[in-house]
């Protein structure tokens, strides 16, 4: 499991490489169980974008889950 940026500026872009592994080396699905609005995960990179604008202040939770096809899943919570 990797450790998330946990700093944004506004007007710039947020972008956390997440790194994990599954034990039977099992394919990922990934969602977002709580983000600030527009943040998205490109399944493609296993990178968490985000464009946080002027408007977007304070500290946002987030909550990033990790599932195999198994439904075993694995969840990474921080705060931006």
């Amino acid at each position: 499991v990797s450790n998330p940026v946990l700093t944004a500026r506004d007007s710039e872009p947020y972008a956390y490489s997440v790194e994990v592994e599954d034990a039977e080396g099992d394919p990922i699905a990934w969602s977002l169980d709580k983000a600030p609005l527009g943040m998205w995960f490109d399944a493609t990179s296993s990178t968490l974008r985000w464009q946080p604008s002027e408007e977007q202040e304070g500290a946002f939770e987030v909550v990033l889950r990790a599932t195999d096809p198994f439904l075993a899943s694995s969840v990474q919570s921080f705060f931006i």
